[in-house]
Formats: C-alpha cells, structure tokens, sequence
C-alpha cells in the first residue's frame, strides 16, 4: 500500500502555508461549520415565518424546513438541540412579534416584562419541541436512512407534542399557512392539520435529501415518486370533496355583530354600560335582515347575566324585539363547596330568557387561571367548563366555542360529535392590536370548518370576523377595528367526516412511526463517542503516518507508515472492505484499506484495482439476538461509482472466511449498504481483554449495526480524504 497521495498532500501544504497545525485547522472548520448550521436555522426561520401573515408567502412553507434539516444532520444530538431551540425562539418571533407588547398592555406591565413574557411562551410552549425533534433526527441520521416519510412522521409527532402536551400551543403549526390553497386542505376531514403539516415536512425532507445524504431514503427514487403520487391523490381528493355538498338543510340567516370595542374596554366596569349600548345599537340595524341568529363576540358584556342589571334587562328586552335568538359571550358565576367557580361562558337568549350556557374549557394560561383583581372588580380566576354543551337557536343546534380554543381541532370536533349542526367562534381578538395575528387566527378557525364539514361563525370585538363555510372558504369578512355588521345565509350540516371519526389517529401513527424508527437502533448499535473511540485504533502522528494493527496471538501488534490499519478478529460475521483507486480512478494515486490476509484464496484483496467492495456474512437475527438455528446469509455490495468525480470502476468483490475489523477512508452513504440494519454481529468473548482496551466496552452483546454507521460524510471524499488520520470506521460487534 503506498502513502498519502499528491492531492490530500496538497491538502497538508495548505494549511501550514496558512500557519496553521493541524488541530488548528480542524479547530477552523469545526467553527465554520458551526457558523453554517446557525445561518440555515436562522434562514429556515425566517421563511417558516414569512409563510404566514402579514407576509402570507404560503409556498415558502415546502421549502422552508429544508434549511434546518440539512443543519440539524450536520452536528450531534445535543448541537442540534440547540439549533432547534433557537429555530423555535426566532420563529415564535416571527409569528407572533406582537405577543410581547400584547402581554405588557394586558398586565399592565413594563415593555422588558413582556419580552421577558415572550421568551417563556417560546422556549417552554414552542422551541423545546422542536429541539427535541431536530436531537432525535441528528441521533437517527447517524444510524439509519431517513427519507421524506420518516422525517415526516418526526415532524408531525413533534406538532402533536406541541399542541398536546402541557398547556399547548398549536398557534403556527405548518398546516394554518396553506389555509388559502383551498384544494390542497381539503384533506383536513381526514387528517387534520398534522397530516398536511406532514406533507409539507416530506417535501421540505426531499429537497434536503438533496445536499443531505442523511436525509435521502434507502431507495431515493421510490420515496420521491410516492411522495409525488401522494400529493397528486391530494389535489384529486380536494377536488372531489370541493364538489360535494354537506350543508343541506334549511337555509338560515345569520348576523355577526363587531363592537370595535378597544383592548381593556369591556374589562372596565363603568364602560360595561357603554359597550352593551354600541352592541344593542348595531343589532337593532340588522333587524331589516330579518336574522334566525345573532352572534355578539367574547366578553361583549361585562356584568353578569345572571343578575338584574340595567344591561340584563336591556339585552332580554331586545332579543324580545328583535324576534331573533342571540349568542353572547360574558362572566358567569356559580356556587360550589363553600367558595365560587367563574366562568367565561356563552349564553344563548330567546325571546327574553336565557336558554343555554357554555364554559369555556381551554383556559387561557396565565391570563385566565390567573386574572387580575379588575376583571369582575374582585379576586378571582376562572374555572374551566366540565364538558361540552351544545346551545339552541330554535332548532338550530351550535357548537359554540371561546377564542383560542379554536386552535384545538380535537376539542371542536367533540361539539360535532355531539350533534352540532352550526359551529361557532366568539373571540376577544383586540388584544391582538394589529391584523396579521387576527388573520392567523381566522385561519386557523377556518381548518375547523373543513375538518367537521360545517359552516364557522366567527364573531370578533375587534376583527377579523367572518362566515365560513364548509370547505374553509370566507363568504364575508369584516374590517378591522371598525363597528360592523356581518350577514351571511348558512345551512345547518350533519355530516360525518373521517376525522370526526378518526380524530388525530394519523399524528399518532407518526408518533408510534418515530419512535419504532428508533427501536432497532436502541436495540444495539456503537453510540457517536463509541466510535470516536474507534479511531483510536489507528493513531497518526502527523497527516503522512498511520499504523496497520493486527491481533497476533491474542495481542495487539501494530506498524507505522501504512495508509489505513486493519485488525483481524474472529467475530461471528465477516466485514472485509476494499478500496483502491488506481487508474483508471486516481492519477496513479492508491488509497487502499485492506485486512493482513493469511488466506492464499483472496489474493486480490489488497490488491484489487479500482474496487470498492464490501462483503458481509453470518447468520440473520431473531428477537434481537444471533438465532444459531437461523439462516445464513451472504451479502455483497459492490459499488460502482467508488465516490470518484466523473470515474466508474470495474467490480471485483472478495468473499473470504475469516473476520476483521477494518478503518477506512472513503466516503460510505446509507445508499452504499441498504441491507446493513437487518445484520447482527457477536464478538467471540476469546479476545475480551483486548477487544476492552480497544473498545472500552464488554464483548458479546449483540449489535445492530445501520447503514448510517457505516458512514461518516462530515469529513468525507476520497479523492482527499485520510490527510487527518482515519476519518471514519466501520464499527461491528460491540455496544
């Protein structure tokens, strides 16, 4: 075997003509590559962000995951964590950059608490999630393919998390920034908003793929055309659905009153007089509309209906006049135990009484667990409604339902369960003080209508408020921050949709998807650090020496001034790799790791000209350990392209008998082994000591040992490669 060839020595001039060593220059393109991996989490964020209002650049969404996920793959679980929690923070900014002025105005407090608000919400409801899901996709990519559905399934299960877990926070999950591609959503009736948020994670996987190898699937070209096939079944099922009718009985007209009353208008007591005026003042207007229903936003009255106020009295004596049956949101109060329970209810009024109450479930963290003394003029919190109730208007049944808790697809789908015909949505949106986060959240109102197949009423204090109908589409819309009168003819619907059916049965087979990817790897298999280790097998003391190690009669004798190093070990399967790059592949430039082979049969084995070759035997696995009794097996994966630019060699794969432990330095991707991860290997317990001191682990657990670990492309290409000792190893045998 010759030394180190013309070009990586090149490669060694370089960096002492820069005056570096070669720590040094490793130490230069670590930070490089660190710099590179927070620039694409930061460019990834900022067009996840632009695919949503005020910008609204909704394609950006299938190319916006791109970025972090080749970043993610490039550095090791706990790097990518990091990246991920700084993707979650600048998005959290990106969507909702108003939130920290939002929660000074609401408490009353300094602008520095309100940022200090906003770092809490995006690290513990939004950016930890997504830390997790970049460590699990580094720590996976290192161990197996991926491919655009796995990545998918990661993606989707880490919205689910978010939407779930703790208080949740599903505000800008992926699917609400494709609400306007009316066809493309229509599959929301039968996954929700997670499996279009899948879908666009499967694109964004693919392009990845393209500069990630870690990304690409087993079988590149299989997983893109299904990937294509599944978003063409996507238009065509949309296109279907938008030709169907759900909403078939009786035509009823409807109209949605906006106050425009300001943010911590209704709050105050001597204003509740006030505000129930402006609302009484627009609904007589729409009494020439002759409506079935009118809908008055969150929190339009401040006192409690429940008791005879001047505004109770008004607003009964009102719904007598009008003929028509009223939806309203305010406080509510009830004795239990010995203390009182508050709620933020919906009432529904007919004809001078008050027919039905629902409590708002979902509480608002902070704001409503905890409320300030001046709501109500007394110490309190609300407590969140038992279950759902359904509210009449006449023989129209409404699901009715309070501000954010439209952002909970699963809480909204028990109302159609339940029977609702009509959803409804009445929101306090003036906190907001500005259109892009009312128009997100009527987006996301909207995914609830496709999801159950029923026309939306949104009704707003300040906007946006709108109809919706059944296929997510506004039929009007108001202005924002303007008094205003909305009216809209609706249908009730009782069709039952997939979703109804199923729930969110999809992001929770993404989730069992995720984590059985996994299982094989946790089942055995050499962790990052365990393989740094490896490299210790063959030190170098500069770039132009490496040693060849060879177990001879139960001890490690090593050489120096060999190009790669090779150890023979009596494992239970053989790996036995070779690679030259003689001509035509190399300008006469040999890069060659072979085994010290005694076996007069494979003569060819350190010799082979222009030969890439693996060959792996032993026996398959069975229940995670080697089965005796099982079959065995042969593979060998010959590859064609030897990762030479422009080069292709002819195929010359050695099948031998003994067994070895081999250092290489040639570029290895998961497509060079696609069958590697059903294979197991046992160590022989005969060299335990030494195999201790090489490894620093026991011997004799089984392994599963991936493609992914028969691969490091961080520091790869092997027309260079081997300037800085042994760059990668094949790792067989030990966990």
């Amino acid at each position: 075997m010759t030394q180190l060839g013309e070009r990586g020595k090149g490669r060694v001039d370089s960096h002492f003509a820069l005056g570096l060593s070669p720590a040094g220059a490793a130490a230069v393109r670590g930070c490089l590559a660190v710099i590179v991996s927070v620039l694409l989490t930061v460019v990834s964020a900022a067009l996840y962000a632009a695919s949503f209002p005020p910008l609204g650049l909704a394609p950006l969404a299938w190319v916006a995951l791109a970025p972090f996920l080749v970043a993610a793959v490039r550095v090791r679980p706990l790097g990518a964590a990091c990246l991920g929690t700084l993707w979650g923070v600048l998005m959290g900014l990106g969507v909702a950059w108003w939130l920290p002025a939002m929660i000074a105005g609401y408490f009353e407090l300094p602008a520095a608490a309100g940022w200090l608000g906003f770092l809490v919400v995006a690290l513990g409801l939004t950016a930890w999630y997504v830390a997790a899901f970049a460590a699990w996709l580094s720590w996976l990519a290192e161990r197996r393919a991926m491919g655009p559905l796995l990545v998918a399934a990661g993606w989707g299960a880490s919205e689910l998390a978010r939407a779930r877990l703790l208080v949740g926070n599903p505000w800008a999950l992926t699917a609400y920034s494709q609400v306007r591609f009316t066809t493309l959503v229509q599959i929301a009736d039968l996954a929700g908003p997670y499996g279009i948020g899948m879908l666009i994670a499967a694109v964004n996987a693919a392009v990845a793929g393209l500069v990630a190898p870690r990304l690409r699937a087993r079988r590149p070209r299989v997983a893109v055309a299904g990937l294509v096939l599944t978003l063409v079944a996507t238009l065509a099922y949309g296109s279907h659905r938008l030709s169907e009718t759900f909403a078939t009985g009786e035509p009823a007209t409807v109209a949605l009153v906006q106050g425009a009353i300001e943010r911590g208008f209704s709050w105050r007591p001597e204003y509740g007089r006030l505000g129930v005026e402006r609302y009484l003042a627009l609904t007589r207007d729409a009494r020439a509309l002759r409506p079935r229903l009118v809908v008055w936003p969150e929190s339009a009255i401040s006192a409690y209906l429940q008791e005879p106020t001047p505004e109770q009295r008004a607003i009964l004596q009102a719904t007598r006049e009008l003929g028509a049956d009223l939806l309203l949101g305010g406080p509510h109060y009830e004795f239990s135990d010995r203390r009182t329970l508050y709620h933020n209810s919906i009432f529904a009024v007919h004809v001078g009484r008050v027919t039905g109450r629902y409590d708002k479930i979902r509480l608002l963290p902070l704001a409503e667990e905890n409320l300030p003394s001046r709501l109500l003029a007394r110490e309190t919190s609300f407590t969140p409604g038992a279950h759902v109730t359904l509210l009449e208007a006449g023989d129209l049944r409404i699901g009715a339902f309070i501000c954010w808790e439209a952002m909970y697809p699963e809480l909204v789908r028990e109302f159609a369960l339940a029977g609702a015909e009509v959803l409804a949505n009445l929101s306090n949106d003036a906190w907001f003080g500005d259109r892009a986060p009312a128009r997100l959240h009527l987006d996301i109102a909207s995914l609830r209508a496709i999801e159950n197949r029923r026309y939306l009423l949104r009704a707003t204090a300040t906007g946006l408020s709108a109809v919706i109908d059944p296929y997510g589409r506004t039929v009007t819309e108001s202005r924002l921050r303007e008094p205003e009168v909305l009216s809209a003819t609706i249908r009730p619907s009782d069709a039952r949709t997939p979703y109804q059916r199923w729930g969110d049965s999809v992001a929770w087979a993404a989730l069992a998807l995720a984590l059985a990817a996994a299982r094989p790897v946790l089942a055995g298999g050499p962790s990052p650090d365990q393989r740094n280790e490896v490299l210790g097998i063959c030190p170098q003391s500069d770039m132009n020496t490496s040693q060849t190690c060879n177990v001879v009669d139960g001890s490690l004798v090593c050489d120096t001034a060999a190009t790669a190093c090779g150890v023979t070990t009596p494992l239970a399967a053989t790996l036995v790799v070779s690679v030259d790059d003689d001509p035509p592949c190399d300008n006469d430039q040999t890069l060659a790791c072979g085994v010290d082979n005694p076996d007069a049969n494979c003569p060819g084995l350190t010799s082979t000209k222009g030969t890439t070759a693996v060959t792996l035997t032993g026996r398959r696995r069975k229940n995670r350990t080697l089965d005796k009794g099982g079959r065995p097996f042969t593979l060998s994966q010959t590859f064609s392209s030897c990762d030479f630019p422009g080069t292709v060699c002819a195929p010359d794969p050695c099948d031998v008998t003994f067994t070895a432990f081999c250092c290489f330095a040639v570029r290895m991707t998961e497509k060079s082994l696609p069958q590697a991860s059903e294979l197991v290997y046992r160590p022989v317990p005969a060299l335990g000591d030494q195999l201790r001191s090489l490894f620093g682990v026991a011997t004799g657990t089984p392994v599963i040992v991936s493609a992914s670990e028969l691969s490091r492309d961080d520091h790869s290409g092997a027309t260079d490669a081997l300037p800085s000792s042994v760059q990668f190893a094949v790792v067989i045998g030990f966990q």
